[in-house]
């Protein structure tokens, strides 16, 4: 298990605000995100890699629930909290404090 990663979690701050939107304690199930993102790519291809459609789907989804689950952990560790807000700049600060406001 790793430490939360600020400059990470603050670059995809707008895509993490929406699914925080749309599931205010941060959990989003896997079949469904599955699905979404199979929606999402028979609409516009965006699997480039050599990975079948419905793995590289589960893949990207599995990726997204754990970056939403640091979301979660931050929220609910102060001890995490400090020490990844300890080496994010102001900039990455305020990206993630503003999804963490998003959270319940």
């Amino acid at each position: 298990k790793n430490s939360a990663q600020a400059s990470i979690l603050a670059v995809f701050h707008v895509l993490f605000a929406m699914f925080i939107r749309l599931s205010p304690v941060g959990i989003l199930p896997a079949k469904k995100l599955a699905l979404a993102i199979m929606a999402c790519h028979s609409f516009k291809p965006c699997n480039f890699s050599a990975q079948r459609d419905d793995d590289w789907a589960d893949n990207l989804g599995g990726t997204l629930r754990a970056t939403l689950a640091k979301f979660r952990e931050l929220k609910n560790d102060a001890e995490a909290y400090r020490r990844c807000l300890s080496k994010a700049s102001d900039d990455e600060k305020l990206k993630i404090l503003e999804v963490l406001e998003l959270m319940q």
